[in-house]
């Protein structure tokens, strides 16, 4: 009994100190699920009464603790908000873990498999996302319905809205596997709304990037917005960051759908080519990417430029950068992303 506890004495101390003084929801649920491991772990060993109902009542007071993070809570946002949390639904489809902030896992999504040179790469940004995503003046709630969207998908979207009545241009943004939501949302969704751009941004956590699921989570997104807001049909613009570039290329590719844009950002693409005739395909992409080498982007390349007919191709390699190019060059791809969201119809 007593090498028992002794065993039991650094997890639970660890889990108490979480709980007490944890700065995030995060840390305090680590610190629950710490405590009921230790309870249960002396309810099972235990051997006198004492130990028992010590074991029972540390398991059952902290997976009480665990179960009111976890219980649903919060979710929406009110009109006044420059960024508002949306759902397809109109309400989460999967409300479980809404009761832990979204932004406490902005600097787990921040350093998601950075190495040491991506995060070198970007200035110190990837540190700074936090501070930027978790700025509450421009979001509607503090405790969103985001965090499903990592472990699940409650159909959850950001949209950063301009002022006036519109048509305006809609720009859809596909994120990567994992990764910063609020980021996003927060450094091209606000400049987009100040340049009379609705910009929405598709939480899909680190639920895979499908092409097909992509897409029509894409489209969905399209109609859902333009439900409720003056949506321009001859500008929208689909944008694939990273392993989100498929999904942007499905979305643009299907014969039924708007004609839109296509922005590609340090995108990882497939083969082969979606046939993207008569649109507008822009990619920015690192010379120094080591995930989506080069070589593969200029395959990419050539197999649309080979199409008939072929889609306008720009291309911007950015030397001395890599996979993190929009957190290395937040404010030029943003301005030009913006550019080509704004440009009239026929623009190429």
């Amino acid at each position: 009994m007593a090498l028992m506890l002794a065993a039991a004495t650094l997890p639970a101390t660890i889990g108490t100190l979480a709980l007490v003084f944890g700065g995030t929801s995060v840390a305090r649920l680590m610190g629950c699920m710490a405590l009921a491991g230790v309870g249960l772990a002396v309810l099972a060993v235990a051997r006198g009464r004492s130990g028992r109902r010590l074991g029972a009542v540390t398991a059952g007071a902290a997976s009480f603790c665990v179960i009111w993070l976890l219980w649903p809570a919060g979710g929406t946002s009110p009109s006044s908000s420059t960024i508002r949390a949306r759902f397809l639904d109109d309400r989460p489809r999967r409300p479980w873990l809404a009761g832990v902030a979204e932004q406490d896992l902005i600097a787990t999504g921040a350093w998601l498999g950075l190495t040491s040179s991506e995060y070198r790469s970007t200035d110190g940004m990837a540190a700074e996302c936090e501070q930027l995503a978790a700025d509450a003046r421009h979001f509607g709630n503090t405790d969103s319905w985001v965090v499903p969207g990592w472990f699940g998908d409650p159909g959850h979207y950001w949209l950063a809205v301009p002022a006036g009545e519109g048509p305006f241009p809609l720009l859809v943004f596909a994120h990567g596997s994992g990764g910063n939501f609020r980021f996003y949302a927060r450094t091209v969704g606000l400049v987009a709304a100040a340049h009379g751009v609705l910009a929405a941004f598709p939480t899909m956590g680190l639920l895979p990037w499908a092409d097909e699921r992509g897409a029509e989570r894409m489209a969905a997104v399209v109609a859902h917005v333009a439900r409720d807001f003056a949506v321009d049909p001859t500008r929208i613009t689909f944008v694939g960051i990273s392993a989100g570039a498929p999904s942007a290329l499905a979305a643009a590719a299907v014969p039924a759908g708007p004609p839109a844009r296509v922005v590609l950002i340090s995108g990882v693409y497939r083969e082969p080519v979606a046939q993207l005739a008569n649109r507008s395909l822009w990619i920015w992409h690192g010379q120094d990417d080591e995930r989506a080498p080069l070589a593969a982007v200029q395959r990419f390349i050539d197999g649309a430029r080979a199409q008939s007919p072929p889609p306008a191709v720009t291309v911007n390699f950015v030397p001395g950068r890599d996979h993190m190019l929009l957190l290395s060059e937040p404010e030029s791809v943003t301005a030009d992303l913006v550019a080509v969201a704004k440009a009239p119809r026929g623009a190429r």
